[in-house]
């Protein structure tokens, strides 16, 4: 019989070795498809890779991301939102179908960051700064504050995708090289999977005996849902591991998830209610640094950045490790320089996290990085002080954006845009000499800019340098074929030149590249008025009103039109609306009265 056996053994052998193969191929595939942490960290990471310097697209992104979290969560009981948070949901949802390829990446990358985060956070460790990162990394592209931001989050994905890959156990690591080379695009996560785990889960249930693997089980079930995002399922399993032994090691985990599903929620009291009570019972350090990073996190997401700093401090304090010491300075210096806008405390926070660890990698990133986020934030605060001089009259705002400026020159003497922002100061306070050394600075420092473009051309245009304002914009409009603004300026100079036709037509790109424009369109028809072309001019003026029904600009110069073509009663109309608005707009009495004379004559001429 033995011999019968083991003949059958080696004449079938290569079919065993195959079936087995098989066999493993599947489970590792399968565990594979529960745990994706890998490919989907990598995918987050190549898509905010090619956002570069784009901060308008990330923020475009980021919109969509913020409108389809909205709409999901609206659907979910108890989650608190607001109808007109809907409405603003549909609204960008509605925008998004214009451009699917946005909605798609947004749509991928949400799914990514969400699985990524829960993945780490229902993990078995609890305070470890891979899981700090992941939420960092989901909060820094949900709201975007600035360029330096997107380092940030490159730089966190790439220290966990790293950290990960090193503790990889060999089936996973081996399965990720084969998916990498088979399958080197992203797939989805394999929601089915999940489901499939959910139910088998369910039936082990039936089976177990002791309370250990009961409560082990019913966790993981919250875990699988949670994963799935129904939180409501995810909740009720948590509730049956806390029930089953309220003290232990488990249920406290239960407690900890609960909490922070109502954070994913948007339920940030409830969620910081449930972390601080968690806190105050439990005698595991580790997790007690993990909810203190939580309750940081919430009280800055509702804008009580002094108390979430007082938290981040109390980490540091604690010495729990270097790394966690680090990143907890790291972030107060964050809220320092985002929220509150005070940069000297930034920076004492950025180079306690650098002093901290000299030699390690997040160190040498603070170094750069921090520095390049200072000078960013010191231009942002330098051109909004600039816009509330200037709009609203207040001269003194000027020499506080002067200093933000020259701060940001100190550190880096080549900043093009604290140039620029000088150029524009200068010109608005008359010192003409030195807004154009600035501006042309700022110009031979980043030749291709086209916001510094724009700003050279309106340098130009004001210093009545027009030629050179015209040349200069017509090159940048050569690289940059939708630049409106550009365009808009460049219009202005040929009507300066006394250049209508060029001028017009110059409009008219304009409005291709900013159809929503009432400004472009109010210019353009003025152009074609002066050019003697009234139904193009009238035209032109009320589709201007139609998107801006009070642009006083317009109703004047459509009140002249309509009564230099005879048509009074149109001209009375807008001249009285805009009396209405504005009852000194410039010249408007004098021609109210013409019109109004015009029209007495008339009707009388007719009783």
């Amino acid at each position: 019989m033995l011999n019968i056996i083991l003949n059958f053994f080696r004449n079938n052998f290569k079919l065993f070795i195959i079936i087995l193969a098989v066999l493993l191929f599947f489970w590792v595939y399968n565990t594979y498809l529960v745990d994706r942490s890998l490919m989907n960290l990598r995918f987050i990471f190549d898509k905010v890779a090619t956002m570069k310097d784009n901060l308008e697209a990330t923020r475009k992104i980021a919109m969509i991301l913020d409108a389809m979290l909205t709409k999901e969560l609206a659907v979910q009981p108890g989650a608190g939102v607001k109808p007109e948070e809907l409405e603003a949901a549909e609204r960008v949802l509605a925008q998004a179908q214009q451009t699917p390829l946005l909605e798609k990446e947004a749509r991928e990358l949400k799914e990514a960051l969400h699985y990524a985060v829960v993945n780490e956070i229902t993990g078995p460790q609890a305070a470890d700064r891979r899981k700090i990162m992941l939420e960092m990394v989901n909060d820094l592209l949900s709201s975007p504050k600035g360029v330096s931001q997107l380092e940030d989050a490159k730089f966190a994905l790439r220290e966990v995708i790293s950290d990960i890959q090193q503790k990889r156990n060999v089936l996973l690591a081996t399965m990720d090289q084969v998916v990498g080379v088979v399958l080197p695009r992203r797939q989805a996560i394999s929601r089915q999977s999940l489901e499939k785990e959910a139910a088998s889960l369910k039936r082990k249930l039936n089976n177990l005996r002791t309370k250990d693997k009961l409560q082990e089980t019913l966790y993981e079930l919250g875990n699988v849902f949670t994963q799935l995002g129904e939180f409501e399922k995810a909740d009720e399993y948590y509730k049956r591991v806390i029930a089953l032994e309220p003290n232990s090691p488990l249920a406290a985990k239960g407690k900890f998830n609960l909490a922070w599903n109502d954070k994913i929620k948007g339920n940030l009291d409830q969620a910081l209610k449930g972390f601080q009570a968690l806190a105050e019972i439990t005698s595991d350090p580790d997790l007690k640094i993990f909810l203190d990073f939580q309750i940081a996190d919430i009280l800055r997401k509702q804008a009580k950045h002094e108390e979430a700093i007082t938290y981040l401090d109390k980490i540091a304090q604690e010495k729990p490790n270097v790394d966690l010491e680090q990143l907890s300075n790291y972030i107060a210096g964050q809220i320092y320089l985002y929220d509150l806008k005070e940069v000297d405390k930034a920076k004492q926070e950025f180079n306690k996290a650098k002093n901290l660890d000299l030699a390690s990698v997040f160190s040498d990133y603070i170094n750069k990085q921090a520095t390049a986020a200072i000078v960013e934030q010191y231009i942002s605060m330098g051109f909004n002080l600039l816009k509330q001089g200037y709009f609203m009259s207040e001269p003194a705002k000027y020499a506080e954006a002067l200093d933000n400026f020259d701060r940001a020159l100190e550190i880096n003497p080549d900043d093009a845009f604290s140039h620029a922002g000088k150029s524009l100061m200068f010109l608005w306070q008359g010192q003409r000499e030195k807004a154009l050394e600035s501006i042309e600075k700022a110009a031979e420092l980043l030749p291709k800019n086209e916001g510094i473009g724009v700003n050279l051309g309106y340098v130009y245009l004001k210093l009545g340098m027009t030629d050179k304002a015209i040349a200069g914009l017509n090159r940048l409009v050569s690289l940059k074929p939708n630049l409106w603004q550009a365009y808009y300026n460049l219009g202005y100079a040929y009507i300066l030149k006394n250049e209508l036709t060029e001028a017009a037509a110059v409009f008219k790109k304009a409005e291709k590249a900013n159809p929503a424009s009432a400004r472009i369109l109010s210019n353009q028809g003025w152009c074609r008025w002066k050019l003697g072309d009234y139904a193009q001019a009238i035209e032109l003026f009320e589709r201007a009103l139609a998107l801006e029904p009070r642009f006083q600009d317009a109703l004047f110069n459509l009140g002249l039109i309509y009564k230099t073509t005879g048509k009074y009663d149109e001209a009375k109309a807008k001249l009285d609306e805009l009396f209405r608005l504005t009852p000194n707009y410039p010249h408007l009495e004098y021609y109210l009265t013409e019109v109004n004379r015009i029209v007495r004559v008339r009707d009388a001429s007719l009783e």
